[in-house]
């Protein structure tokens, strides 16, 4: 594992990390918009997390792409940061519930075109689930792939959240 912090990934190009950028924009536009209607920290504080670590990831690739540099901590945070983030999230609805009309999101939820985007996105996040645990972080073609998948869904998530 020490190796891997000292190595240089080859394939780490800056329209990689450029097109990595793209999904945590899509995600941040979507939290923001999700934040206007539901007032919570704990979900605020979820949302900033999950976006500093797509931040650090983007960043980790930039390094990478233009100084050649492997700050390995800016992408092994990700796996952390993004958990926190995330449970901070589910957190943040389940201790706010009350304050949620279910019924009608689930409702609007499960209408056209709505269910489309979030059937895609849950499918989509099962794919990138079982990508983070099989491809090798370090490996530019996985990374593309990962990072397609990602795009994909965020884009489904934000259209699924506009149509609401």
């Amino acid at each position: 594992m020490s190796s891997k912090k000292n190595e240089i990934p080859e394939g780490f190009t800056l329209g990689m990390a450029l097109m990595d950028a793209m999904p945590v924009l899509l995600f941040s536009i979507s939290v923001i918009m999700i934040a206007a209607k539901f007032h919570s920290v704990i979900f605020l504080v979820g949302a900033v997390c999950s976006a500093l670590a797509g931040c650090g990831k983007v960043s980790w690739k930039l390094l990478l792409a233009l100084k050649k540099k492997n700050i390995f901590w800016l992408n092994a945070q990700f796996r952390y940061l993004m958990t926190t983030g995330m449970v901070m999230i589910l957190l943040s609805v389940v201790l706010s519930r009350s304050k949620i009309h279910l019924a009608v999101l689930r409702q609007q939820i499960l209408h056209a075109p709505s269910i489309w985007c979030f059937g895609a996105a849950v499918f989509g996040m099962a794919a990138l689930i079982y990508m983070g645990i099989k491809l090798d972080r370090t490996d530019a073609k996985g990374n593309w792939i990962e990072q397609s998948v990602n795009l994909f869904v965020q884009l489904m998530i934000l259209i699924g959240i506009i149509v609401l």
